[in-house]
C-alpha cells in the first residue's frame, strides 16, 4: 500500500490541474492507475473496517470516530473518490483537480515513519516559529545597525555600486541585504563597496 500511496502522488506530475489546457488529452493509462489505487484504498479501507468491526473491546465511536488515523483516511478517501468521479464525468468542462494537493498527505497512512516525522515537526512547532523569529529579529537588528552606521554609500556618483545590493539608506533595504548576506548570496556585492 505504500507504493500504491507513493504511486498516487507521482501522478500528480502527469495530470493537470484542470482542463483549461486545451492541449490535454485524457490519457487511459493514468486515469486508469488512478482508478485502481482508489480501488486499492477502498478495500485496504473495508479491510480496516472489518478488523475494527470485530474488535469487542471498544464501542462504536472509539473504534471509527475517535481513532483518528482510521477518521482521516476514510475522510481522504472521500475526498479522492469524490475528485475522481467528478473530474470524469465532466471531461468536456472545465473542472479542477481538488484533491491533489491532499496526495502526499496519503504517505502518512501507510508509513509509521513519516507518522512519526510528521508529528515531531508538530510538536515541534512552537520551537520552530521562536527560531524564526529570532532569526528575523537578529537580521533586523544588524540591518538597523548597518543602516545607522554604513547608511547609503555616495549620493554623488564616487563610488561604483550596485544600488540594490549595497544600499544601507533604508532600513528595508538593508534588511533585505542581510538576508541575502545571512544565505551567502550577496555577500561580494554588499560587502565589498562598503568597504
Amino acid at each position: 500500500m505504500m507504493f500504491a500511496a507513493l504511486l498516487f502522488t507521482l501522478i500528480n506530475l502527469r495530470q493537470p490541474v484542470n482542463r483549461m489546457d486545451t492541449t490535454y488529452e485524457l490519457v487511459p493509462l493514468v486515469e486508469g492507475i488512478e482508478a485502481f489505487i482508489i480501488i486499492l484504498i477502498f478495500i485496504d479501507l473495508i479491510m480496516e473496517t472489518i478488523h475494527r468491526n470485530n474488535d469487542y473491546d471498544h464501542t462504536f465511536t472509539e473504534k471509527y470516530v475517535y481513532n483518528q488515523k482510521y477518521f482521516w483516511k476514510f475522510i481522504f478517501y472521500v475526498l479522492f473518490l469524490i475528485d475522481f468521479i467528478y473530474f470524469n464525468l465532466l471531461f468536456p468542462a472545465t473542472a479542477l483537480r481538488f484533491a491533489r494537493i491532499l496526495r502526499p498527505l496519503c504517505l502518512l497512512f501507510y508509513s509509521s515513519e513519516l507518522r512519526r516525522d510528521f508529528k515531531s515537526i508538530i510538536y515541534s512547532f512552537n520551537e520552530i516559529i521562536q527560531l524564526l523569529v529570532f532569526f528575523l529579529g537578529m537580521t533586523l537588528f544588524w540591518a538597523f545597525f548597518a543602516t545607522r552606521l554604513i547608511g547609503q554609500l555616495s549620493e554623488d556618483g564616487e563610488i561604483e555600486y550596485d544600488e540594490y545590493a549595497s544600499n544601507y539608506g533604508n532600513l528595508g533595504t538593508s534588511f533585505i541585504i542581510f538576508w541575502g548576506l545571512i544565505s551567502f548570496d550577496t555577500y561580494p556585492d554588499a560587502v565589498y563597496p562598503a568597504l
